[in-house]
């Protein structure tokens, strides 16, 4: 027998969340004794790894070593972050030690899974910013806890071996394509995107990738759990969200720009998305600063 030694072992999870920051968020920074990691899924934010300020945009990561002062604040009109926070204390880790780093598709993938799955694992929001512990479901689905573990544990063991730090951003050989289900995925959600504005439908969907309509369905049930439909409802309401913490547009003018038929059909849309109204979510986000 071959004993499987454990390179990286990731022993428990204080806190995985996933942050929509408007452009006013600063968070005044705090020290704990455990890792945190800091991924940047859209937008740009400014962070102090004690003395250190660092820069990071869309797809960069930092990770806070224990008991090092860490501060954050939002750059631009919005930015996205998935923070997560745990217990190792594997040698190995020092890898991280000051060190920000740069994510291929492999690894932005694992950081969907983690937090796909920790959406399915705990009980609370992942967006609630003074949470102070994480509770599990009832009822988990089978290995999920698991599988957060083994997620964290390959996403920490690819960055060693790529070593992707900013200051050598990954560079794509000349006349390489990529392919495969993620990359079919990935194009359509650019082309909802560059769409957000208009009345996408399956069928256009379907007209202008040429795939048929039970591929389509197929790909999107299993990336996201819901249909093409319902993924770009989703999509436009986060937009609707990012353009009312603003505050530059009336609800009016944001239905509008967003192609719902009227302001009031696009606040019942609102109401049940987020569980505000325009009005409320706006007073929210701009005493706390959190989308």
């Amino acid at each position: 027998m071959n004993p499987l030694n454990e390179i990286i072992d990731v022993t428990g999870i204080y806190t995985l969340h996933y942050f929509e920051y408007s452009k006013t968020y600063c968070f005044q920074g705090e020290t704990h004794d455990f890792w945190e990691m800091v991924y940047i899924d859209r937008g740009s934010v400014r962070v102090r790894a004690d003395k250190q300020v660092i820069r990071l945009n869309q797809g960069e990561a930092v990770f806070h070593k224990p008991n090092e002062f860490h501060a954050i604040e939002a750059l631009g009109d919005y930015s996205n972050a998935v923070v997560i926070s745990f217990e190792c204390k594997s040698p190995a880790m020092a890898f991280f030690e000051n060190k920000a780093l740069k994510f291929n598709k492999q690894q932005r993938e694992l950081v969907f899974r983690l937090v796909t799955e920790g959406q399915n694992a705990f009980a609370e929001p992942l967006n609630i910013v003074d949470l102070k512990e994480m509770t599990k479901k009832e009822s988990l689905d089978f290995g999920a806890m698991q599988l957060i573990k083994l997620y964290l544990e390959e996403l920490l063991i690819m960055l060693a071996r790529s070593n992707n730090a900013l200051s050598d951003r990954e560079k794509s050989p000349a006349g390489s394509r990529a392919g495969g289900i993620n990359d079919v995925f990935n194009v359509i959600v650019d082309y909802l995107e560059q769409n957000i504005d208009k009345n996408v439908t399956l069928d256009s969907v379907c007209d202008h990738f040429y795939f048929s309509k039970t591929y389509i369905k197929t790909l999107f049930k299993n990336k996201t759990g819901k249909g093409l439909i319902g993924y770009f409802n989703e999509m436009k309401l986060k937009k609707a969200k990012q353009l009312i913490s603003l505050g530059s547009f009336t609800f009016t003018e944001i239905s509008e720009m967003l192609s719902y038929s009227s302001v009031h059909y696009f606040s019942r849309c609102f109401k049940t998305y987020t569980g505000m109204t325009p009005t409320e979510y706006y007073l929210s986000v701009k005493s706390t600063g959190i989308l």
